[in-house]
C-alpha cells in the first residue's frame, strides 16, 4: 500500500528519495557491524602491551 500513495504523488523529489531510502537500509545495517569494529581495534592494542608482562610473569 506504500506504493499506491507514491505513484499519484508523482514528485521527481520524492522519486530519488525512495531510491535512496532502499540504499539508506543497507547502509545502516552494514554500518552497524562497523561500530563494534573500532572498540575491537583498541581491544588487541591494551592486551598487546599490559598483557605480554602478565604473561611471562
Amino acid at each position: 500500500m506504500n506504493e499506491t500513495p507514491q505513484e499519484p504523488t508523482g514528485r521527481p523529489d520524492e522519486a530519488p528519495i525512495d531510491a535512496t531510502r532502499s540504499a539508506d537500509a543497507a547502509t545502516p545495517a552494514e554500518t552497524a557491524p562497523a561500530a563494534p569494529a573500532a572498540p575491537a581495534a583498541p581491544a588487541p592494542l591494551s592486551p598487546a602491551g599490559p598483557a605480554t608482562p602478565p604473561a611471562p610473569g
